[in-house]
């Protein structure tokens, strides 16, 4: 399983990713869909992905302030004439803010 860096809980998400079909063809944006969940199922966020360029996108969530610390979960799936494929799923490691404002 891969894992991106350990993420502070508060800061912006932001993940570029590479992505092309299984036959290595372009891919849209509306294609695509990706989402950060508990190991238990629970969704935390629905990611907006944004197309940087032919088959770059970033998958951001601006407002991380209630994730909770520890290990989330993400993938990227892609959708093509109603076949859905996911990715390897990507441990997100989620660790509590040390500078944030008071509740």
């Amino acid at each position: 399983m891969q894992a991106t860096a350990p993420f502070k809980r508060g800061d912006s998400f932001l993940i570029t990713a590479d992505f092309t079909n299984n036959e290595g063809l372009t891919v849209s944006k509306d294609q695509l869909r990706s989402q950060v969940r508990t190991r238990y199922d629970k969704l935390i966020a629905e990611l907006v992905i944004t197309e940087k360029s032919a088959n770059v996108f970033d998958l951001t969530c601006d407002d991380t302030t209630k994730w909770p610390t520890g290990n989330l979960y993400m993938d990227l799936q892609y959708t093509d004439d109603g076949e859905i494929v996911s990715t390897e799923t990507i441990l997100v490691p989620v660790e509590k803010d040390v500078t944030h404002d008071e509740p």
